[in-house]
C-alpha cells in the first residue's frame, strides 16, 4: 500500500478548498442565523422578565384597589348599620309617643265615660228614691223639686 502523494495532497486541497467555500458561503450566514436566533431568545427573555415586573407591579396595585375598595365597602356597611339603629330609635321613640298619646287619649275617654255613667246612676238614683218616696207617703211627688233635694242630699252624703 502505497501511499499516493498526489493523492493525499489533491485530497487536502479539495478539503482546504471546501473549508474556505464552506467559511465563505455558508459558515458566515450559520453563525449569523444562529446570533439572530440567539439575540431573538434573548429578546424573548428581556419581554419575558418586563412582562413578569409589569404583572407584579399590576399585582400590587390591584391588591392595594382591592383593600381600599373593601375598606370603602366596610365603611358604608358600618355607615348602614348606623343608620338602621337611629332608624330603629326613632321609630321606637314614635311608637311609645304614639302609644302614650293613645293611653292617655283613651284615659281621658275613660274618664268622660266614667264621669257620664255617674250621672246617669246619680239620675237613676234620684229617680228611684223619688218613686221610692212617693210610694211610701202614698202620694205623688214632684220630681222637679225633689230631684233637686235629692242630688243636694247626695252631694251632702258625698262630702261627707
Amino acid at each position: 500500500m502505497e501511499l499516493e502523494i498526489a493523492l493525499v495532497i489533491s485530497q487536502i486541497l479539495a478539503f482546504l478548498v471546501l473549508l474556505w467555500i464552506m467559511k465563505k458561503f455558508a459558515w458566515k450566514p450559520f453563525q449569523k442565523t444562529l446570533e439572530n436566533r440567539r439575540q431573538t431568545i434573548e429578546d424573548a427573555f428581556k419581554s419575558i422578565e418586563q412582562q413578569k415586573l409589569e404583572m407584579e407591579e399590576l399585582k400590587k396595585s390591584l391588591a392595594t384597589q382591592l383593600d381600599a375598595i373593601d375598606a370603602t365597602a366596610k365603611k358604608k356597611i358600618e355607615e348602614a348599620i348606623q343608620k338602621g339603629d337611629q332608624l330603629a330609635q326613632h321609630i321606637q321613640s314614635e311608637a311609645q309617643n304614639q302609644a302614650r298619646t293613645i293611653l292617655e287619649k283613651t284615659k281621658h275617654e275613660i274618664s268622660l265615660e266614667l264621669a257620664r255613667v255617674q250621672e246617669d246612676l246619680k239620675k237613676q238614683v234620684v229617680n228611684l228614691v223619688i218613686e221610692t218616696t212617693g210610694k211610701l207617703l202614698g202620694e205623688k211627688v214632684e220630681a222637679a223639686q225633689d230631684q233637686n233635694r235629692v242630688a243636694q242630699f247626695l252631694k251632702e252624703v258625698k262630702l261627707k
